[in-house]
């Protein structure tokens, strides 16, 4: 009986992983047939082929609405997001877990504290101090933002890995003469680098699909991220679905390409972490 209800269980959970990855895969066929029609062609028919391959709609958005320059600037965003966390966060995570400082358990909560705080209730008073000092609109400013709002979790994701590694390991670094940072980049990093790679995704992720943070802090067509751009674009275009299409394939695409590079790592660093 036990080996029929787990059996039904695994057929149970099998089929909603099936059902979830037709359902998406069937919006990315949504968004890439429709992104190469016309609007002729999209009101005959949505989920036909389109009559020949058009890439109208995504020159469009690139150039002529400067998609191109928001695709940059959400890049830059959030690949300087993801090196600020990895660095301090690795920095912080190691004095934590691995070299043991005076309240480091207190340190410990404060941090998993900070990780329940919501963003939506610190983004006006941060607005208005960031305004008198004059730093509205400006990228790099926006990247210490979101460093800081996602540092919390990154120390404690890397603090969870950074436990795992052999205690005797940086007994015998010690006895060889090897100092703090050198165990960090050259013991530490390497045998949790499946940690750094996750969190790496998933902050990228995070900053990449933001709306809220971009659309307050950044103000000006020049500084204008793929999520607001796109905002914009879909109440510009209300009736035009190709090239709304094309701005979504535009946003998925980069996103889905670089999960697929790493898809491995990733889930290997996924499970690695549940088990700590």
């Amino acid at each position: 009986m036990k080996k029929q209800k787990l059996s039904l269980a695994k057929i149970a959970i099998q089929l909603l992983f099936i059902i979830l990855a037709f359902s998406i895969l069937s919006m990315f066929y949504y968004m890439l047939v429709n992104a190469g029609k016309t609007n002729i062609e999209y009101a005959q028919s949505e989920f036909s082929l389109p009559g020949q391959l058009r890439f109208d709609s995504y020159l469009t958005a690139w150039f002529h609405d400067r998609m191109g320059l928001a695709f940059l600037n959400t890049f830059i965003i959030s690949a300087g997001t993801v090196v600020l966390t990895l660095l301090f966060g690795s920095l912080a995570a190691y004095v934590l877990a691995v070299r043991g400082i005076r309240y480091s358990n207190l340190f410990s909560r404060i941090i998993v504290a900070l990780m329940y705080v919501s963003p939506m209730g610190l983004v006006i008073p941060l607005f208005i101090w960031i305004g008198k000092l004059g730093l509205v609109d400006n990228l790099y400013i926006t990247i210490l933002i979101y460093s800081g709002f996602y540092m919390p979790f990154s120390i404690f994701l890397l603090s969870t890995y950074f436990r795992s590694v052999p205690r005797n390991l940086f007994d015998s670094a010690r006895i060889d003469g090897c100092g703090n940072l050198r165990m960090l980049f050259e013991i530490v990093i390497p045998l949790a680098k499946s940690g750094l790679l996750l969190l790496a995704v998933l902050n990228f992720y995070y900053v990449w699909s933001n709306l809220l943070f971009s659309l307050i802090f950044l103000r000006s067509p020049e500084n204008v991220t793929l999520m607001v751009a796109i905002a914009r674009y879909s109440g510009k275009y209300m009736a035009q679905i190709p090239q709304r299409m094309a701005t979504l394939v535009i946003a998925t695409v980069p996103l889905a390409v670089a999960f697929s590079i790493v898809r491995k790592q990733f889930i290997k660093g996924g499970l690695m972490g549940s088990f700590r």
